[in-house]
């Protein structure tokens, strides 16, 4: 039984450990990057976007191709899979100001986009 707790007890500090690894930012923008277990396993030659965009109906383009709303990529229950390499992300909603932000993905890694559209009125 001493064992099994003593087990239990390693496995739990190993686990704590490897989760807090601390975040790693790649440019000094408005999006940052961090690790993320369950992303960062799935592919090393994918990073993945995580858009923290109001409103949550904003379109986004990457590299000028529409890849759907700022709702779909939020992180619940997915967040928008690219190449590693540098991206041009725009969002656009009428009523609002586009926004145009060039981001650098790490393989492995996930880019946290967070803004507020501007509105025209």
């Amino acid at each position: 039984m001493r064992l099994r707790i003593a087990i239990l007890s390693l496995a739990a500090a190993a686990l704590l450990f490897v989760s807090a690894a601390p975040a790693q930012a790649l440019c000094h923008c408005r999006h940052r990057s961090y690790r993320s277990g369950y992303y960062r396993s799935t592919s090393y030659r994918s990073a993945w976007v995580k858009t923290d965009v109001e409103p949550d109906e904003a379109r986004v383009y990457v590299d000028g191709r529409l890849v759907g709303t700022a709702d779909d990529y939020d992180g619940f229950p997915r967040m928008l899979r690219v190449a590693a390499g540098t991206h041009r992300l725009t969002f656009r909603l009428r009523g609002y100001a586009p926004y145009t932000v060039v981001i650098r993905a790490a393989p492995g890694r996930v880019v946290d986009v967070d803004y507020w559209l501007r509105s025209y009125s």
